[in-house]
């Protein structure tokens, strides 16, 4: 309910329906994951890229379950924040001005490139 209220407080713009369905599908955990499996999966994907197959009998366990820890990773890290209206103008204004993502992480300062670039997504309602 929390994030629901942050949510549509940062995106005025858009429906709750939208970002409920957002939620949902950020916050749907995959079962049984652990910090440790996350870890390993990501010096994997470092080491190996996204080959699924070597990754999964790397850590004894099938492919799919591997894809799906690193997916349940990245959707983590663009999981909903809390952001200051200062921070939202900052983003409105790089979305404005058509600047990239990485350079808008760097104008804002507190914020991920992959943050930055999951809200403006949602700034432009797609």
């Amino acid at each position: 309910r929390e994030v629901l209220i942050q949510a549509q407080k940062a995106f005025p713009d858009i429906s709750q329906e939208s970002i409920l369905g957002k939620i949902k599908q950020i916050t749907s955990k995959v079962p049984d994951i652990t910090s440790d499996d996350i870890d390993r999966v990501k010096k994997l994907v470092y080491a190996y890229g996204k080959d699924w197959a070597r990754i999964g009998q790397e850590i004894n366990d099938t492919p799919r379950r591997a894809e799906r820890i690193w997916t349940q990773h990245r959707e983590q890290q663009k999981a909903p924040q809390t952001w200051s209206e200062d921070e939202l103008n900052t983003l409105r204004r790089c979305i404005h001005d058509g600047v990239e993502m990485t350079e808008a992480s760097r104008l804002i300062g507190t914020k991920t490139r992959d943050a930055c670039n999951a809200t403006m997504l949602l700034l432009k309602g797609t």
